[in-house]
């Protein structure tokens, strides 16, 4: 019930008192170089392990308790298919994860069991991005996949660019914006 910092470093997660920096817990595993963000919901945290393409690991942990919380508050890990540099996305009780060869996984995010997985082609690196009513999912040859959340795999709009998109995607209000080697795309109705 109280506010914490939450680092995500080499080889361990930790929680801190935010005022003091005093660790609270910590969540140990075996790698470092962590690129994608820190989900939260659900109760859980959405940690990714670090480590190399195709050997990284995501976790979902329990933010409570005291001192080394490895062996106790670790709920479930996802160990196949899970994202290197990409990060999930929680939409209401499910969480949908990129890998970076292009398996798309929905899951029960208290639970981490499968809905759904389908493979798509390409490479990726940019974190997805969730709407009220959308996901938006970019690979690194400017294609963008638009889904709708849910249970089942619906595709709404796939859209492509001239342009390589290896950065994660944001909102600027109503707009779109996609970041691209080369230029800046804003994409929004008129």
């Amino acid at each position: 019930g109280a506010p914490q910092m939450i680092s995500n470093g080499a080889l361990l997660v930790t929680g801190h008192e935010p005022l003091t920096g005093k660790e609270i817990w910590r969540v140990r595993y075996r790698d470092d170089s962590t690129i994608s963000r820190i989900i939260t919901g659900q109760g859980l945290l959405f940690i990714n392990t670090g480590g190399s393409p195709g050997k990284s690991e995501l976790w979902a942990i329990r933010p409570v308790g005291t001192g080394d919380v490895t062996d106790t508050h670790v709920v479930w890990k996802m160990t196949e298919d899970a994202p290197h540099e990409s990060s999930p996305v929680l939409v209401d009780d499910l969480l949908y994860t990129m890998s970076d060869r292009g398996t798309l996984t929905c899951m029960e995010a208290k639970t981490g069991v499968p809905v759904w997985t389908e493979s798509q082609r390409g490479n990726y690196s940019a974190s997805l991005l969730a709407t009220k009513d959308r996901i938006y999912i970019s690979d690194k040859k400017g294609k963008t996949t638009i889904i709708a959340p849910g249970r089942t795999y619906q595709v709404l709009a796939v859209n492509e660019l001239d342009a390589e998109l290896w950065a994660s995607p944001a909102v600027e209000k109503n707009a779109l914006l996609l970041r691209s080697k080369t230029h800046l795309y804003r994409i929004e109705a008129s």
